[in-house]
């Protein structure tokens, strides 16, 4: 369904936090190969060999996607593959407010309160 939607000119979305089980099925991977949008934000070195495999990444672009900093990724758009940088200091309050880490949002209300 994914590839007959797209030659219809359709755009399919999904989103997955855990890329390794997508890359464990044929027709997940089949899917993320039909995909024209993707952003790849920091992966663990065991789906990275997949990836590199389904989307043929170059071992330059892989400094984006392995131990990489939050704010760092690759966004794959048609053919292009397209490295970002976007780190935010942690002491901005940009980063206060786009922040999803749970762990440093419960120490900084500890903070607060004393």
């Amino acid at each position: 369904m994914w590839k007959k939607v797209r030659k219809q000119g359709g755009l399919c979305t999904g989103i997955t936090q855990n890329i390794v089980d997508l890359l464990m099925s044929e027709t997940s991977t089949t899917m993320l190969s039909n995909s024209a949008f993707i952003l790849l934000l920091n992966q663990s070195s065991k789906d990275i060999e997949k990836i590199v495999e389904s989307l043929e990444i170059s071992e330059e672009q892989l400094n984006y996607v392995i131990d990489s900093p939050s704010g760092c990724g690759l966004i794959k758009c048609g053919s292009r593959m397209i490295p970002f940088d976007n780190v935010i200091t942690k002491d901005s309050e940009l980063y206060r407010l786009y922040n999803t880490n749970m762990y440093e949002k419960m120490e900084r209300l500890e903070k607060e309160k004393q």
